[in-house]
């Protein structure tokens, strides 16, 4: 019986972070004009581990950046295993002497509201979904 409660659970956990997801690939390919090919949106994957009873969303280790942008001051940081740019010089190079947040506020605004409403419509399934916490990116842990 508490298998099967801690399986519906997470099922029902999953299709929340599922929609958080692709809520999140549609911000990404309409406010930040990412296209479906690339290679943040195709890192996004909901991640089940029932045995330990949690639900994740995982992506690029830079998504927060693709998100909100970059403030003046640094450069965005090589490829840890090739050591080349992600982007090409120049543009890293004026991310690192102006930032980029301005341009990206928009995008950072749209997605705090998506999640702010992610995370409501997770309070409001707290009664039926008992969840420890919620990360910044939708990971989700249930406590059962």
């Amino acid at each position: 019986m508490a298998d099967e409660l801690t399986s519906e659970l997470i099922k029902e956990t999953a299709e929340l972070v599922e929609k958080f997801k692709a809520d999140l690939i549609q911000l990404l390919l309409n406010d930040r004009n990412l296209k479906n090919d690339s290679l943040t949106i195709n890192s996004l994957k909901v991640v089940i581990n029932e045995s330990s009873r949690y639900v994740s969303l995982t992506g690029v280790d830079y998504i927060y950046y693709v998100i909100h942008g970059r403030g003046p001051g640094r450069f965005p940081p090589p490829d840890p295993i090739t050591g080349e740019w992600k982007i090409p010089f120049p543009v890293a190079l004026e991310i690192a002497k102006h930032g980029n947040k301005a341009k990206y506020l928009h995008v950072a605004n749209a997605f705090d509201k998506l999640y702010n409403e992610f995370f409501e419509t997770v309070k409001k399934k707290a009664g039926k979904i008992s969840l420890a916490y919620a990360l910044r990116l939708g990971t989700l842990k249930n406590v059962g």
